[in-house]
């Protein structure tokens, strides 16, 4: 079974046994969402304006963003579920949208990596 699916499964699960049931749509949107890496760069002297704009306009998200600011890395670190690059950059309040970096995640499995060295 695709680790996706089973997820997505578990999530089902989660949910039911929390007095929702879910859907079918709802397991395959689960099963298609990616996990992003958002970076958030800023300069020393933007620090507070950019933390003031996080705090105004997604105070929900203040606590999810790792920031590096006080190791002097002016960075905040997200890393969010979403269906694409696109929805993952719109969880953002629009003035950071533009300028942030967003990386798609992946994670890899031992045969991945040995298929990897037979392609060499």
């Amino acid at each position: 079974m695709k680790k996706s699916l089973v997820l997505a499964l578990l999530l089902c699960l989660l949910t039911v046994t929390a007095g929702r049931v879910f859907s079918a749509d709802d397991m395959n949107k689960a099963a298609k969402k990616g996990k992003y890496l958002i970076e958030l760069k800023h300069t020393s002297d933007q620090c507070l304006e950019k933390l003031d704009q996080i705090s105004a306009e997604a105070p929900k998200m203040l606590d999810k963003i790792q920031w590096g600011c006080l190791s002097g890395d002016h960075t905040g670190y997200l890393i969010v579920s979403a269906e694409s690059e696109k929805a993952a950059r719109d969880m953002l309040p629009a003035l950071m949208r533009d300028e942030a970096h967003v990386v798609g995640l992946n994670t890899f499995t031992v045969e991945q990596i040995k298929s990897f060295h037979q392609k060499k």
